[in-house]
C-alpha cells in the first residue's frame, strides 16, 4: 500500500499479533511493547492486532 503526499511515496511494512485471550492489561502490554518499536494499531479482529510502521518516505518519480 503507498500513501501519496506532495510527490512522495511512503512504503509500509506489516505485521500480524496474536493477542490470545489475554486480559486487558495484558494485551494493552503487548500493544505498548509494539508501538514503542515504531508499530501503529491499524485494527484488533478475533483476538489479533493488525500493525503497520513505515518502511520509509520516497520522492515520487514523474
Amino acid at each position: 500500500m503507498r500513501a501519496y503526499s506532495k510527490g512522495t511515496i511512503t512504503k509500509w511494512e506489516y505485521k500480524a499479533v496474536c493477542l490470545g485471550y489475554s486480559s486487558g492489561a495484558r494485551a494493552d502490554q503487548q500493544l505498548n511493547f509494539w508501538g514503542e518499536e515504531g508499530w501503529e494499531l491499524v485494527s484488533i479482529s478475533a483476538h489479533t492486532a493488525y500493525l503497520k510502521r513505515s518502511k520509509g518516505t520516497y520522492r515520487k518519480e514523474v
